[in-house]
């Protein structure tokens, strides 16, 4: 339990805790040009400002000291979220021009949930800086300071360097992810229906390939989706709607182009200036 407790010892509170460099240093380590006072404002949580004007009315200080001149990070926050949906918004429709939009809008909702905002400003270290009234800090308080932080590097530094910032974060955290185990479709077959009904090709008929273990109580069933007598994909499972279910889900990632062993991201190079540019105009 001590040990526990030592850890759980908010850095800010340890001797020769210096505030203004450590904000610099975050800056240099993200090898960010950003403006330090919006730096600041980005972790200072309105839950901060609230209990630290408490503590001070309740030790009967002057109304002088106890006004606090710090401005909350709820705009910046707000800021830094719509641009990074709109610029995600952009990056996968240039990336996967055939995924549909509510395909899309699964991938940015996911990327903006408050895990993996969360997940992605713990291994920044975006804890150690925020101001908050509990430590450790909320994951939701986390999931806003570190959309405040993006809104403060777009106000520092532009839309070109912020887009580059929200690409190397968060479309990393895509990797290893199926692209239905992030987009819930409830009928996967149907939705194969109308995307082949768009292309002008016939409905595909599902046909048993292979089975094994039938009469046993972990049966495995082979379905494969045929259109004009060619398969155009195969998927398994444990009943045969299971498998015809995977299958399909297996045809909508070729269609997509979206599958496990598709091209990785280009990171070598930031993506056009238009997805900027749109980013922008509906932020």
């Amino acid at each position: 339990m001590y040990a526990a407790d030592l850890w759980a010892f908010k850095i800010s509170e340890k001797p020769n805790w210096d505030y203004h460099m450590e904000i610099r240093a975050f800056s240099h380590r993200l090898h960010e040009n950003f403006s330090l006072d919006l730096l600041k404002t980005a972790f200072v949580n309105s839950c901060y400002i609230n209990s630290e004007t408490i503590r001070r009315q309740n030790l009967e200080l002057d109304k002088e000291v106890v006004a606090l001149n710090l401005q909350d990070n709820r705009k910046l926050s707000e800021q830094g979220l719509s641009f990074s949906r709109s610029y995600l918004v952009r990056c996968f429709e240039e990336a996967y021009p055939q995924l549909p939009p509510a395909g899309i809008l699964a991938l940015v909702d996911f990327l903006t949930t408050e895990d993996v905002a969360s997940y992605v400003a713990k291994n920044l270290s975006v804890q150690d800086l925020t101001l908050c009234a509990e430590f450790p800090v909320p994951s939701d308080v986390l999931h806003r300071t570190f959309f405040a932080v993006i809104g403060a590097l777009l106000e520092s530094s532009g839309p070109q360097k912020t887009g580059i910032f929200v690409q190397d974060f968060l479309i990393p955290q895509l990797i290893g992810k199926d692209l239905f185990e992030i987009w819930k479709s409830i009928n996967p077959m149907g939705l194969l229906v109308e995307e082949l009904a768009k292309k002008n090709i016939s409905a595909p008929e599902p046909r048993l390939t292979r089975k094994s273990g039938a009469s046993t109580v972990l049966p495995v069933y082979f379905v494969g989706l045929y259109c004009d007598k060619k398969m155009i994909a195969e998927g398994p499972g444990e009943t045969l709607l299971a498998a015809e279910e995977e299958a399909a889900r297996v045809a909508l990632r070729k269609l997509y182009g979206y599958t496990e062993n598709r091209r990785p991201w280009d990171y070598s190079k930031p993506r056009r200036d238009l997805g900027v540019e749109k980013a922008i105009s509906s932020n």
